[in-house]
């Protein structure tokens, strides 16, 4: 885990979400992040250097990418991380909750639109867990990486 300044940075590219199709489904499942900054004025920052992104073709029929992404939290009031990292630090899941107490559900998350939360819990592989207790939170995907695999049936 990096301590430092957050500085909070959007990358912006040519929109090739168009020419892949809509976003359907953000899968936090296997992705892996490369770096968490928390900064002194209450903002997180979790960089994934591998996101993975059905954008959907036709119905049930979908091409998986993985993004670079960035996923910001405002307003952070607690982060508390648990348990020792290893091998399988991939993401295992991704739980959040909504500013009214309802969980949310993280695979339909909006891309670059603001949410209102009031925790965000990472949990890994490897067992450890690291829960952010904030205001709100952004999700921008900053460039595909690559094409994964196609994916046919239901989500």
């Amino acid at each position: 885990m990096k301590m430092g300044t957050c500085i909070c940075v959007q990358v912006v590219e040519m929109n090739t979400n168009k020419m892949r199709g809509q976003i359907a489904l953000v899968e936090f499942h296997d992705a892996v992040i490369d770096s968490l900054v928390l900064d002194m004025q209450g903002r997180c920052l979790v960089h994934f250097k591998h996101l993975p992104i059905y954008h959907e073709r036709d119905r049930d029929n979908f091409e998986i990418w993985s993004y670079e992404a960035a996923l910001q939290l405002f307003d952070v009031r607690k982060i508390c991380v648990e348990g020792i990292g290893g091998a399988a630090d991939y993401v295992s899941d991704m739980l959040s909750v909504g500013g009214d107490g309802d969980p949310l559900n993280s695979g339909r998350m909006p891309v670059d639109q603001r949410l209102s939360v009031s925790k965000v819990e990472l949990r890994f592989g490897s067992g450890r867990v690291a829960e952010i207790e904030c205001g709100t939170m952004l999700l921008t995907l900053e460039r595909a990486t690559e094409h994964v695999e196609d994916w046919a049936g239901p989500l």
